[in-house]
């Protein structure tokens, strides 16, 4: 199981109030970076949780992320995985 698989099954396992009470946690850029290359529904249970500025601030930061590797990309999971670790 490769790094997004496990990021998208922490997504899923996660419960709206957990992502809302934690997410002022993790940096817009690192959490846009995180959620670029995932399927649209995990990204929008994220953002869902998230203020209407907030979501559209990390909405606006991805658009702009075309040239972002998968190796930024993976670190983005890895270190939001760790952060919920702390959390929990």
């Amino acid at each position: 199981m490769g790094t997004a698989d496990n990021f998208i099954g922490l997504i899923q396992r996660t419960g709206d109030s957990f992502i809302r009470d934690n997410i002022y946690m993790v940096d817009k850029t690192m959490l846009a970076k995180a959620l670029k290359n995932i399927d649209h529904q995990y990204q929008e249970k994220v953002l869902m949780n998230m203020t209407d500025d907030a979501a559209s601030d990390v909405r606006k930061i991805m658009g702009g992320l075309d040239n972002v590797s998968d190796g930024e990309i993976e670190e983005a999971q890895q270190q939001i995985m760790a952060l919920a670790a702390q959390a929990i």
